[in-house]
C-alpha cells in the first residue's frame, strides 16, 4: 500500500492547498492525463437505458436544451441543431426582412441534425439546406416563398400537426409523378391551422377540390383565410367554396380576402360576391365575419 502524504488530506484537496506530486502518493487519486478523445468516464445515478430514454424522447427544444446545458453527455451522444424562427434564403441573394436569417449553409454539417421549431420561412431553392438532416419539425408558422417542394418533403415540414399559420406564396408542392398536388390534399396535412394566406396561380379550384375541400375535418377554427383566384376552372362553384368557408370559421371573428386575376376575374368575382351575400348574413352563431375583395396583404 502506497505511503500517505500526512500533511494532505481530502479537505485539502478540495481547497486546492496541496502541491501536485503529493497526488502521487494519495491511493485513491491515481493520476492520470485526461483529454477530449480520452476523457474520464461518467457515472450517472440512472441507468443508461434511462439516459438515452431522455435524448431520444425530448418533448420539445426546451426540454433538449436543459439537457444539453445540464450534461455534456448528450450533446456527444447526439448532436441536434435547434433552428427557430429563421429565414433560408436562396440562391439569388434576395432577401425579405425576417426576425432572423440563417447565414451559413447547414448542409455543410454532415454530422447534425436539425430540430425546425416555431416560425420557419424558405425562400427560392434550398441549396443551404437537407431535407435529410431533419431530426423533428415543431413549426407552428411556415412559409414558403416561391418555393418548388416535393410530397416527402412537405411531409417532413408539417409531420407532427403543429402547423397553425401558413404562407404558401407561388409554391408548389409536387407528387411521385411530378403533378401539382391541390390545395385540398396540402390542407388535409395541416389540421390544427388557422391561418392561411394561399396564391398559386396553378391551383384552377375545380369541383372535385371543392368537394374534396368540404370533408376536411380540423381540429381549429380559422380566423383570417386569403385566397387568389387566377383562372379557375369553368367547375367552380362559389357556394360550395363558402360552404368550406363558413364550416371551418372562428365563431368569435374570421376575416377572408380573395384576390382576383386572370380570364374570367370579373365573373368569378361577381359569383363570390353574390355567394357571400348570400349565404354569409345567414349564417348563425359567427359574431364577426368579414369578407374582403382586394387582398394586398392577407394577414394585415
Amino acid at each position: 500500500m502506497a505511503e500517505i502524504n500526512p500533511n494532505i488530506s481530502y479537505a485539502s484537496i478540495a481547497s486546492g492547498n496541496f502541491k501536485i506530486k503529493d497526488l502521487s502518493r494519495f491511493p485513491l487519486l491515481p493520476l492520470k492525463n485526461y483529454t477530449f478523445s480520452s476523457p474520464f468516464q461518467q457515472f450517472f445515478p440512472f441507468p443508461y437505458f434511462i439516459m438515452n430514454y431522455l435524448l431520444k424522447n425530448p418533448k420539445s427544444p426546451d426540454t433538449l436544451l436543459k439537457l444539453y446545458k445540464s450534461c455534456k453527455y448528450f450533446y456527444l451522444k447526439q448532436q441536434i441543431l435547434i433552428v427557430s424562427g429563421e429565414f433560408i434564403p436562396g440562391d439569388n441573394g434576395t432577401s425579405l426582412t425576417y426576425k432572423a436569417e440563417l447565414k451559413k449553409d447547414i448542409s455543410k454539417l454532415k454530422k447534425v441534425h436539425i430540430w425546425l421549431n416555431n416560425d420557419m420561412m424558405l425562400r427560392n431553392s434550398l441549396s443551404r439546406f437537407n431535407f435529410s438532416q431533419i431530426y423533428r419539425s415543431t413549426i407552428k408558422y411556415l412559409c414558403l416563398h416561391e418555393m418548388t417542394l416535393q410530397m416527402n418533403e412537405f411531409k417532413l415540414l408539417v409531420a407532427e400537426n403543429c402547423v397553425e399559420k401558413t404562407i404558401l406564396y407561388k409554391s408548389d408542392v409536387k407528387d411521385a409523378n411530378a403533378q401539382n398536388v391541390s390545395i385540398d390534399v396540402i390542407l388535409q396535412l395541416l389540421p390544427n391551422l388557422q391561418n392561411l394566406l394561399y396564391i398559386n396561380e396553378n391551383e384552377k379550384f375545380g369541383l372535385e377540390t371543392l368537394q374534396k375541400l368540404k370533408q376536411i375535418k380540423f381540429n381549429q377554427k380559422f380566423h383570417k383565410i386569403a385566397v387568389q383566384l387566377r383562372n379557375v376552372s369553368e367547375t367552380f362553384d362559389s357556394k360550395l367554396f363558402f360552404q368550406f368557408i363558413l364550416q371551418n370559421v372562428s365563431s368569435e371573428a374570421c376575416k377572408i380576402y380573395f384576390n382576383f386575376s386572370g380570364e374570367n376575374s370579373d365573373e368569378i368575382k361577381s359569383n363570390v360576391k353574390a355567394a357571400a351575400n348570400e349565404m354569409v348574413p345567414t349564417e348563425k352563431g359567427i359574431k364577426s365575419l368579414k369578407v374582403y375583395y382586394n387582398m394586398r396583404n392577407g394577414f394585415e
